[in-house]
C-alpha cells in the first residue's frame, strides 16, 4: 500500500442553511462534494491559499475568513490499481464573501468538476468527504467535537 498525506485549507461558506460546495472529479473523493479549497503554493500563506482556492474553484472571492477548526482524517482507495493510504489534514475555515460564485471565473481544473449550494440537511455521510460530514456533525451536536 502506498501512502499519501495532502495538507490544505477548506472554506465552510454558509447562506440560508444552504453550504458551498464543489464536486470532486479525481483522488480519493471523486464524486464527492468537498469544501472548495485545496493545497498551499511553497511560501503562500494559509490565508491566501484560502483566497486562491476559493476564487479557481468557485469565481468568488472571500470578505472575511476565520479559523473555524482543523480536521484530520485517513481514507483508503484505489488509484490506478495501487491501494493507497490517503492521510488528509485541513484547516476549515469559516468565510463570508466580497463576490457571489460566479462559474465563468471559475478556474476549469481537473479537480473539481463543479459548485453548487446544497441544504446542509439533505446531505448525508455517502454524499460528502469527511470534513464537510465533520462540520455536518458538529452544527448538530457542538457540544460533541471529535
Amino acid at each position: 500500500m502506498t501512502n499519501r498525506s495532502h495538507i490544505g485549507v477548506y472554506a465552510i461558506v454558509i447562506r440560508a442553511n444552504t453550504l458551498l460546495l464543489v464536486t470532486k472529479s479525481r483522488g480519493p473523493y471523486a464524486g464527492k462534494y468537498d469544501l472548495p479549497g485545496g493545497r498551499m503554493e511553497p511560501g503562500e500563506s494559509s490565508s491566501r491559499a484560502l483566497y486562491r482556492e476559493l476564487l479557481e474553484e468557485t469565481g468568488a472571492i472571500a470578505n472575511d475568513i476565520a479559523l473555524w477548526d482543523i480536521c484530520s482524517c485517513t481514507v483508503e482507495y484505489e488509484d490506478n490499481g495501487e491501494n493507497v493510504s490517503f492521510n488528509h489534514v485541513g484547516a476549515l475555515y469559516s468565510v463570508t464573501l466580497k463576490t457571489e460564485p460566479n462559474r465563468d471565473l471559475m478556474d476549469r481544473n481537473e479537480d473539481v468538476s463543479r459548485f453548487d449550494w446544497y441544504a446542509i440537511e439533505s446531505l448525508s455521510q455517502g454524499k460528502v468527504t469527511p470534513f464537510v460530514w465533520h462540520f455536518i456533525q458538529t452544527l448538530v451536536n457542538p457540544d460533541k467535537l471529535d
